[in-house]
């Protein structure tokens, strides 16, 4: 194997600084370097190697996984004919809560409305009833007065022309 040299242009105090932490790790920057380029290189072979098995490996699960969502589309799994049964149970009870809640508690309220509504307006009408009369009996006190008035006053010319 025959050595070749690698030139690269850096500035004199990266330089320093790079030589400085080499010998505080105990290193040289030719080490560091080297170790870097064969790091860098095998990381490449292994990447390429891993990569095309990677492919192929991605390629066939993803074959598979498209023959199982094939194949669960033609027949519903067990699991899926479950979980439509329990949802229809679900819906179901759901349906006799909603009428149960109606039978119980909507109609019955409906029917005391209704008659509420028309009690209070049997009421409004024995109201308007009463006021009618009251208003025919203020007439007739009314009336009643004024006779009352007018016979006390003949009462008291009566009583005048006896006096006199």
């Amino acid at each position: 194997m025959t050595v070749k040299f690698i030139k690269i242009r850096i500035d004199e105090e990266t330089r320093n600084a790079f030589q400085k932490k080499a010998k505080a790790e105990g290193m040289t920057m030719t080490a560091l370097i080297q170790n870097w380029i064969n790091q860098y290189l095998a990381d490449e072979t292994v990447s390429s190697k891993i990569s095309y098995y990677d492919e192929k490996a991605i390629v066939e699960r993803l074959e598979a996984l498209e023959k199982k969502v094939e194949g669960s589309l033609e027949t519903p799994s067990q699991t899926d004919q479950e979980s439509e049964e329990t949802l229809m149970q679900y819906i179901q009870y759901v349906d006799q809560r909603i009428d149960t809640l109606e039978n119980v508690v909507i109609n019955p309220l409906n029917d005391e409305v209704k008659e509420v509504k028309s009690s209070w307006k049997a009421l409004f009408n024995q109201v308007r009833d009463l006021e009618t009369k009251i208003t025919q009996l203020n007439s007739n006190l009314d009336g009643l007065k004024q006779k009352t008035q007018q016979q006390l006053k003949q009462l008291t010319e009566y009583i005048r022309k006896m006096n006199n």
